[in-house]
């Protein structure tokens, strides 16, 4: 492999998160939401259930009747930003469900500044 190529793969593949971190069982969510354990945080739009877990993971669930698909994908970019610094910044693993199930005021997407320092507070 020439060193191009190494630099292409690594460009690549350096933002994506595990497959491991990512939520998709219907009945995993279903136990978050039932746990008592839980730590709920409202950051405008988004609504945050945070669960000591062993290791870490997340999800991010949005109404399609949030705005139109670049909106909701825009959204989930910020979130998906923020649990990469947040994974860096906590020692203690959480399982995070992220929820959006109402339209930003004026299309606005959340503030990475504001989610960011809302959750690194409610985690500490």
């Amino acid at each position: 492999m020439s060193p191009e190529d190494a630099q292409k793969e690594d460009r690549c593949c350096r933002r994506k998160l595990p497959k491991k971190e990512i939520i998709t069982d219907k009945n995993t969510i279903r136990s978050l939401y039932d746990n008592n354990m839980q730590i709920r945080v409202k950051i405008g739009i988004i609504t945050a259930i945070i669960v000591p877990q062993e290791h870490w993971g997340f999800t991010i669930i949005i109404k399609k009747a949030v705005g139109n698909a670049v909106l909701r994908n825009r959204i989930k970019r910020v979130i998906r930003a923020v649990y990469r610094l947040i994974k860096t910044k906590i020692n203690t693993p959480y399982n995070i469900i992220f929820s959006v199930r109402e339209n930003p005021p004026d299309n606005l997407i959340p503030n990475f500044n504001q989610l960011f320092d809302t959750l690194t507070t409610a985690l500490k």
